[in-house]
């Protein structure tokens, strides 16, 4: 791709001298120059000499070559000196050579050709030759791809949000969308859904959704878990159908109910509509426990929330939300949530301030200086942690079922080379005489690093916000966390329930991913009391790792689960979040299944990365069950003659026995006892948690009975007293 710099040079390289002599660009007057020129070149042709003035000898050479070698000769001569520098070497370099992988490269060249397409045919008034000329520009985009690049950088220059929604729901193109349903599967179940907001709501119009289920009515009555979808579209547009092609596979492969939310858009219903939207369909679930979207309603289900681009700003500001409410109405916190490339700082700026270095580069705050040692590890301990590095997926387009995403790095701070290469730091930065904090250095943020990033740019970017915030907005960036929820408290933060968070190592918003992560990491560590999972040693690391999960791909930038079609590597991102997403239902629920972590049962997850699985649990099982092998010969000699006792000794001994041994049905069956030894704790927790909101709920109900009677009272006296 190319640098604005080098785009600026071929469009200028092709536009007319009449702007430079007028002294601005018009396009009328290069319309009428073009046909001034056409006319006076036919009539030069028609009614000038055959032979032009000192042409002759010229006019000999040629006269021997037929018309199409001449044809020929003519266009290769001028392409030559079109390209005369090329030939010499005298282009500038490309500093996105490096940046990107051999397929995400060929996916953003697609993108591109479609975008140039769609936008020079999206003034076309009749729909049908609007779709139908949208696919053939686009094809000529794609043969001639300087030419699309040019056509994109004129159109982003003056983006606007007709613009916006054009470029970003081609899916809905009849055309794509039958290529898009060749790549998705089918679903019993797939139909629009509208919500009706809970009574306390400010708005009165109903939430739209749709819902994804591969199975029947009743069999969607009987589901207790749902996977609730805030779509990303730069909050300006994209609905649930634009994201098709993966929601569709999670169904198919989860097996449960996927509602995704049609919130409003900006610049219509700017900020907050559509974080309320999502709040409230939230909401909505838990007060009707899934009647809602088709569910029984015994019980309030499990739900797992995701998002991915502003759906992830929507996914933590919602969280946000039922954080500050649960006191009020005793909300249930969602099982987990997951982000994919999240937008979570709107405060748009160029350097990073010594608190996001510190998370990027790593040091220690003056916070955790004055913090016990085991209490408090160093940060940059902690941000090498944060997150890891995919690596090797541009080697695997054509054996993607046997690439295991178990094959990860941990990805060391960004260092100088490393940053020099990215454009992160000047080649000339010098450390600081008097100071060895790596955060006191300036550091640009990834949205200027990437800025030359072709999938999303700094125009895109300032139009996303004015649009959301509307231009007579005066929005607080630096507290109003529901706008960014980087910003959020420590407090808040450190009540958030499990997170994984996935994005491109070149994404201009990767700044987000990695902060967000690190002042998750460093709220739980400073507040573990607060923790969802306030359990024994939830103040390690090790364990945070567990709660706080980010992955970078490498090679990757924004937007990569949209380009499935065309990006073969995307599969394997959209098959981690699907593990991601069961892995919060089974930890939530304490049930998994015997099969999940089989490759019979799930043939995207190779069984190299089964054995790591299976190599992991046993070790560290081996050690427990060594530890209970102990305790239980030590109380063998002191136990009573009860039969219960001896069975439940005998029972553990032939546990012991059958962990020893390498046979997979029976590494099967011990993680199996291993993970139901808890089921009963956090079973009770969470019945212990829908109780206490439906207590909540109850004596809402019965406020506002008692608020109506009250009114009722007061209305009969009123008339008892007037008559």
């Amino acid at each position: 791709m190319n640098t604005p710099t080098r785009l600026e040079r071929n469009s200028t390289s092709h536009s007319f001298m009449i702007d430079q002599i007028l002294g601005r660009p018009s396009e009328k007057l290069k319309r009428l120059q073009v046909l001034l020129v056409s006319i006076s070149w036919i009539a030069v042709l028609m009614l000038g000499p055959r032979t032009p003035p000192g042409a002759k000898r010229l006019s000999a050479i040629l006269k021997g070559l037929s018309p199409w070698q001449i044809y020929i000769f003519s266009m290769t001569s001028m392409y030559i000196i079109k390209n005369i520098d090329r030939l010499f070497g005298a282009v500038p370099p490309e500093p996105l050579k490096n940046l990107y992988t051999r397929s995400f490269y060929r996916a953003i060249w697609i993108s591109t050709a479609l975008d140039a397409g769609f936008w020079t045919a999206m003034n076309i008034r009749s729909t049908r030759i609007r779709n139908l000329a949208s696919i053939i520009f686009s094809g000529y985009y794609l043969i001639f791809a300087d030419q699309a690049e040019r056509t994109v950088a004129r159109y982003r220059a003056n983006i606007n949000v007709d613009m916006l929604r054009v470029s970003w729901s081609k899916s809905q193109n009849p055309y794509l969308s039958a290529v898009q349903w060749f790549f998705s599967p089918t679903l019993r179940l797939y139909t629009p859904l509208k919500v009706k907001r809970p009574s306390e709501s400010r708005y009165k119009s109903s939430i739209k959704g749709m819902l994804y289920f591969e199975g029947s009515a009743e069999q969607l009555r009987k589901a207790s878990k749902v996977l609730l979808h805030f779509p990303g579209g730069g909050f300006v547009t994209m609905d649930p159908i634009d994201h098709n092609i993966y929601l569709k596979y999670w169904a198919k492969k989860l097996r449960i109910p996927i509602f995704s939310i049609n919130y409003r858009k900006a610049p219509e219903y700017p900020y907050p509509a559509g974080l309320y939207d999502c709040y409230e369909s939230y909401l909505a679930i838990i007060q009707t426990k899934g009647q809602c979207i088709g569910l029984s309603g015994q019980r309030i289900p499990e739900i797992v929330l995701f998002g991915d681009s502003a759906g992830g700003n929507f996914v933590a500001t919602t969280v946000i939300k039922i954080l500050e409410e649960k006191s009020k109405q005793m909300l249930p916190l969602p099982s987990g949530i997951v982000l994919a490339y999240p937008c979570l700082d709107l405060n748009y700026t160029s350097w990073l301030t010594p608190e996001q270095a510190r998370y990027i580069l790593g040091s220690k705050s003056e916070s955790e200086k004055e913090m016990p040692k085991k209490a408090a590890p160093s940060t940059l301990n902690l941000v090498r942690s944060t997150y890891s590095t995919v690596s090797g997926l541009a080697g695997h387009p054509k054996k993607l079922p046997s690439f295991s995403f178990d094959k990860i790095e941990p990805a060391d701070v960004l260092m100088d080379e490393d940053l020099k290469q990215q454009g992160r730091i000047s080649p000339t930065t010098k450390k600081p005489a008097l100071s060895n904090d790596e955060s006191s250095r300036l550091q640009v943020t990834s949205r200027v690093a990437y800025v030359c990033d072709p999938i999303i740019t700094p125009e895109m970017l300032r139009a996303m916000a004015i649009l959301y915030l509307s231009p007579k907005s005066s929005p607080d960036f630096e507290n109003d966390y529901l706008l960014s929820p980087v910003k959020a408290p420590l407090e808040i933060l450190a009540q958030f329930p499990r997170t994984y968070i996935m994005c491109g190592e070149v994404d201009p918003l990767v700044d987000d991913s990695v902060l967000f992560a690190g002042r998750l990491k460093e709220a739980k560590l400073r507040y573990p009391e607060l923790s969802p999972y306030n359990e024994k040693n939830s103040s390690q690391a090790s364990d945070i790792d567990d709660i706080v999960k980010v992955m970078l791909i490498r090679g990757f930038s924004h937007g990569f689960l949209q380009l499935l079609p065309f990006l073969p590597e995307a599969k394997i991102a959209r098959e981690r979040c699907r593990v991601w997403i069961k892995a919060l239902f089974d930890f939530a629920s304490s049930y998994e299944s015997d099969d999940e972590l089989e490759a019979s049962d799930d043939d995207s997850i190779d069984s190299e990365e089964f054995a790591q699985f299976k190599e992991y649990t046993m070790s560290d099982m081996q050690s427990e069950t060594e530890a209970s092998a102990a305790h239980l010969s030590t109380a063998e000699s002191d136990r009573s003659d009860e039969g219960n006792d001896q069975l439940e000794f005998s029972s553990s001994r032939s546990l012991l026995s059958k962990t020893n041994t390498p046979e997979r049905s029976d590494s099967r069956k011990a993680v199996r006892i291993r993970k139901n030894q808890l089921k009963l704790n956090r079973h009770s927790t969470w019945e212990k948690s829908n109780m206490l909101t439906e207590a909540s709920l109850l004596e809402r109900r019965l406020a506002n009975i008692s608020q109506d009677l009250g009114s009722s009272e007061a209305e009969l006296n009123r008339t008892d007293s007037h008559d």
